[in-house]
């Protein structure tokens, strides 16, 4: 079957503001890839303006009293339910660079914050429409909030890659890929550091995935799962801050919350929300996700709090103590593998 589209501003017998064409012509596709582009950029915007992040009592002057310190790096916890939790982190972005530009002197200025990406979201091993929508928002959107991305190929990442490749008849095998994944991250820890030493703060999604806003049978989401030890280790980028500052200075850490990202982007089918293209046309409420911080804490701080428990400070307690922190500031319906009996 031929569906046929009728798009304005051309001839056509019977209507002479508009034509036929099939949905396969190249000028339907580049319509519908700009329509789709700037109701993306429209959505976001939208949905964004509208988060309102809660902050804990005494988090400004908290937040302020501790960023006049010299060589203050920031690391911040995400946890994720969907891709669209990049409109979250942008907000939370900007609030805090802002925040802190305040009290700076000119030469500490905050340049904003970066956050680790997987490497396949990027180069489209995780669908064409996501990657149009992640490239879309880096490129269009998110400079706007003191936000920028740095790619970490995990090695799911490498074995999408790998597997792309292989339709080509390119595939790598093990000991190239591993080679080429190294490289890689090479890369990624230079962006990284150079970030850290220019005073970028950075964002970590500890868990790596969306499973937590994926849907049960029943229509309930998953709610927080597990934190996974082999994603972007939380202690490896620690210690990475520690190495280009004084340790004297330890890393201030922050935890924040997003809730209802699978609102916008359905982690399911990685497509944009009849509640994202409502708001896009003006037919829609835009309050889609809720965001909320936990009080700065300084990482000694933290690890003084694992080790009062009678626990080493490794990998396993960290990522305990982050998923326990993600529970106590998610509503019930998103504490999921944490919630509290």
């Amino acid at each position: 079957m031929v569906h046929e589209l009728e798009v304005p501003f051309s001839l056509s017998r019977n209507r002479p503001d508009t034509f036929v064409a099939t949905r396969n012509s190249p000028l339907i596709k580049d319509l519908a890839a700009e329509t789709m582009g700037q109701m993306i950029l429209t959505a976001a915007e939208k949905i964004t303006t509208a988060i309102e992040p809660i902050l804990p009592a005494g988090f400004e002057k908290t937040f302020l009293s501790e960023i006049v310190k010299k060589h203050t790096k920031i690391l911040i916890f995400s946890n994720h339910q969907s891709h669209a939790d990049l409109l979250s982190v942008a907000k939370v972005s900007k609030l805090l660079t802002e925040m802190a530009n305040k009290v700076l002197p000119e030469e500490n200025k905050s340049p904003g914050y970066q956050l680790i990406i997987a490497s396949s979201l990027a180069e489209g091993e995780q669908g064409a429409l996501l990657q149009k929508c992640i490239n879309q928002l880096t490129a269009d959107f998110i400079p706007n909030y003191y936000l920028s991305t740095i790619e970490y190929m995990r090695p799911k990442d490498a074995a999408m890659y790998n597997a792309r490749l292989r339709t080509e008849g390119k595939a790598m095998n093990r000991l190239q890929l591993k080679a080429f994944r190294d490289a890689k991250n090479v890369k990624f820890g230079f962006q990284l550091a150079r970030g850290i030493k220019n005073n970028k703060g950075t964002i970590i999604f500890p868990s790596a995935s969306v499973q937590e806003g994926r849907r049960k049978e029943n229509g309930e989401i998953f709610g927080l799962t597990e934190i996974d030890s082999n994603s972007v280790k939380l202690n490896r980028t620690i210690k990475m801050a520690m190495k280009i500052h004084p340790l004297s200075e330890m890393p201030l850490i922050l935890f924040m919350i997003t809730h209802g990202g699978f609102n916008v982007l359905n982690p399911d089918t990685l497509s944009l929300t009849p509640e994202a293209l409502a708001v896009a046309r003006n037919s829609g409420p835009a309050n889609l996700i809720q965001v909320k911080l936990s009080l700065p804490k300084r990482f000694g701080v933290i690890a003084n709090e694992i080790r009062n428990k009678g626990e080493r400070v490794n990998s396993k307690t960290i990522n305990e103590y982050v998923s326990r922190t993600f529970a106590e500031l998610l509503p019930p319906e998103g504490q999921g593998f944490y919630r509290k009996a």
